[in-house]
Formats: structure tokens, C-alpha cells, sequence
């Protein structure tokens, strides 16, 4: 399985957020919030008019190497788990018939790089703005390695940082 930022290819499909945990499930039909493998809500893609990815960024590309560094040195100190666990990031969605707002539980302490991020959400922006789009999520490695090189290319220069 390929990552890339909040971006997860699994066997269901494309997530954001971390599968064993929180996360949404992008379908050609609809977008799914999940906790772990339990549905929790299932929004049609015509009922979104708007969303906003709301996690934590940082110019530095590659943040969750150091997090995983820093959490092996604590693991090795303590000799334990050193109880770092995450904040949930979140997924503010606007349309029919409300505003909705999900959790989305991240990969790891600290933030993520913000061309990773910028990516998910131009994604999840041509999803809810262009029907015809959907039909791409049939084939999620494709998207994620597309959109990973996109990001790479400095695609996401613009974005201010959250």
C-alpha cells in the first residue's frame, strides 16, 4: 500500500487519514467517514458543494521521517510506549442539507508536508465540483501517483501554510 501525506491507498480504495483509525473513504458515489472499517456516515458527492482539509502543515518535506525517528528515540528512553498519539485533524464539509464537520485521525505526531495536503484537497475539490472526475477513483494507485508527482513539482507553492 502507497502513502502519501494523509493520502492512503488500501484494498477499498483511496483514504484520508489513517485507515486503522478515523479516516474518509473516497467512492465514485460517495465520500465515507470510517472508524477503522465502520461506516459512520456516507455523503453523496452531489450533496457537497464545498470542503476544507483541515490538518497541519509544514514546508518541511518529509516530517513524518523525523516524527518516526523522534518517537523510536522516546520508545527506546522510556523503554514503553511513550503515550504520543496524535490530535485529530478534520474534514469541514459544506452542502445539502448542512455543514458538516469530520475527524480525521492522522498518521502521525507532528505535521504533514504541505504539498501532501494541498493535493488531498485539490483532489477532494475536483471531486465535489466535477461529476466526471469521480469515475477516476476506480483506479486509486493511479490518482495517489499522480498526484504525489504533481505535489513533488512544486504544485502546491501557493498554498499558505495551517
Amino acid at each position: 500500500m502507497m502513502r502519501f501525506g494523509p493520502l492512503h491507498h488500501i484494498p477499498d480504495g483511496l483514504v484520508i487519514g489513517d485507515p486503522g483509525r478515523r479516516h474518509l473513504l473516497l467512492l465514485p458515489g460517495s465520500l465515507v467517514h470510517r472508524d477503522g472499517d465502520q461506516p459512520t456516515r456516507s455523503l453523496p458527492w452531489d450533496d457537497i458543494a464545498a470542503t476544507r482539509l483541515d490538518l497541519p502543515t509544514t514546508r518541511f518535506r518529509y516530517p513524518g521521517l523525523v516524527s518516526a525517528i523522534v518517537s523510536s528515540v522516546l520508545v527506546a528512553v522510556t523503554l514503553g510506549d511513550p503515550g504520543l498519539d496524535p490530535d485529530d485533524g478534520a474534514l469541514e464539509i459544506s452542502g445539502s442539507p448542512e455543514t458538516t464537520r469530520l475527524a480525521v485521525s492522522r498518521h502521525h505526531v507532528g505535521r504533514y508536508w504541505i504539498g501532501s495536503v494541498g493535493a488531498a484537497q485539490a483532489l477532494l475539490d475536483r471531486l465535489a465540483a466535477h461529476a466526471p472526475s469521480r469515475a477516476l477513483l476506480a483506479d486509486p494507485e493511479a490518482i495517489l501517483h499522480r498526484l504525489a508527482r504533481t505535489a513533488r513539482r512544486g504544485g502546491w507553492r501557493d498554498l499558505p501554510p495551517r
